[in-house]
């Protein structure tokens, strides 16, 4: 069994876990850089243990794991509504959002529960959220079979250009005919001016 699977994105493809029931013996969030069986979610001493190790970077807190992610960059209303979306995930399944990891090239940042060993349940994408159940404001989807959902994301705002604002270059009047001249020319509208 691969390590991810495609699926169907309203936007681009984008990349999930593949099925899998956890055999991880660990109990609470894990955090840091660890070595994991992505098929298992067994911890592993190093990547040369199983042909499906990859090295994860774990987190308990969400804005941290977010934040080091680092797909939404300083836009606040994308990491706004994953989390009300993470919400309706809880109260759907009953249980707290434990660790979100990620692991190169951050194609996604996955979420896991108290209840699912370590197995995520979501994968948060730039521009969507996919998971297993169906939760308020998603639409359906499939991926080799299997169902999914999809939570469209607001869209990255591109980072802010601030402009200054320079005051207009000082224009002199033309005694003749009352018109704006550009401080370097003469009137443009009085033949007299221009010599």
């Amino acid at each position: 069994m691969n390590d991810v699977e495609q699926t169907i994105r309203k936007d681009s493809p984008g990349e999930i876990e593949a099925e899998s029931v956890s055999l991880a013996s660990d109990q609470g969030p894990r955090t840091g850089q660890i070595w994991v069986n992505t098929t298992t979610h067994e911890i592993l001493t190093d990547g040369s243990e199983s042909a499906n190790a990859k090295l994860r970077h774990y987190f308990s807190d969400i804005d941290a794991a977010i934040e080091k992610w680092g797909a939404f960059g300083a836009d606040k209303k994308v990491p706004a509504k994953v989390r009300v979306i993470l919400r309706k995930i809880e109260a759907s399944l009953g249980a707290k959002v434990e660790e979100l990891f990620f692991h190169e090239p951050k194609s996604y940042l996955a979420v896991t529960t108290t209840e699912s060993n370590h197995a995520a349940v979501a994968w948060i994408h730039k521009g969507q959220i996919n998971t297993r159940l169906e939760v308020k404001g998603s639409s359906p989807t499939e991926s080799n079979g299997l169902a999914f959902f999809y939570t469209q994301l607001p869209a990255v705002s591109p980072g802010r250009i601030v402009i200054k604002e320079t005051p207009a270059p000082a224009h002199r009047t033309c005694m003749t005919c009352g018109s704006p001249v550009p401080p370097t020319r003469g009137c443009e509208c009085c033949p007299q001016d221009n010599q």
